[in-house]
């Protein structure tokens, strides 16, 4: 029992083990596992995917013979389901082992992406844009967090400054595709189910980035 108004604290014992559970990696033995290249790969094919697909969706649903407004409204829907569905994404990656969660991401942006071509109606191009966009919000949240689990916190930064330029290479490769895509064939189909393609190949990279075990 304890006095009105005190609260528990841990001991320091309780306190070390709690830390000697989570898993601690440094720089060398995490760039020896296979499953940090799976994430670190598997998520710049997502932001090449998302830079692909968001600097040209507006400009694709006005080919599509859609109003300048729908447009505007389906990219701006975009955004506000990728805020809206980062809570979404960090609930579920607490519930579920993370490579699981960063499978379902990637299911959910190839499916979007899959469904982009057919979009040719005000209804479609809003559900397609907005499904993207909360797939563009577990981008955000699952892979940090799968990063944390597999390898703890005490050299995250280092490992993470390793992983950022795959991020960073597939969102500027991913703008400048597209638009050579278009260049070449007066169209964003054949993006579009490239980025599918490549989105599903995504889910099957995050199943099979299991848990490392030094």
């Amino acid at each position: 029992m304890l006095p009105d108004g005190d609260t528990a604290h841990q001991s320091d014992d309780e306190v070390a083990q709690v830390n000697s559970e989570e898993p601690r990696w440094n720089v060398k033995e995490a760039i020896g596992t296979k499953s940090l290249w799976l994430l670190a790969i598997g998520t710049g094919f997502l932001y090449l995917i998302q830079s692909g697909t968001n600097m040209h969706q507006g400009a694709y649903f006005i080919d599509q013979g859609l109003s300048l407004k729908i447009s505007a409204l389906a990219v701006s829907g975009s955004g506000v389901m990728a805020g809206v569905g980062t809570l979404a994404w960090g609930w579920l990656s607490e519930k579920v082992p993370v490579r699981f969660a960063f499978a379902a991401v990637a299911l959910v942006i190839a499916v979007s992406i899959g469904l982009f071509p057919q979009a040719d109606t005000n209804i479609e191009a809003l559900v397609y844009a907005g499904l993207f966009g909360v797939g563009v919000a577990g981008m955000l949240v699952v892979p940090p967090v799968a990063y944390a689990d597999y390898f703890g916190r005490s050299s995250l930064g280092a490992i993470r400054g390793v992983t950022e330029s795959m991020l960073a290479g597939g969102q500027a490769i991913g703008a400048v595709l597209s638009g050579y895509v278009f260049d070449v064939t007066g169209t964003y189909m054949s993006a579009f189910y490239g980025f599918a393609v490549l989105g599903g190949i995504t889910v099957l990279m995050g199943l099979s980035a299991k848990r490392p075990s030094k």
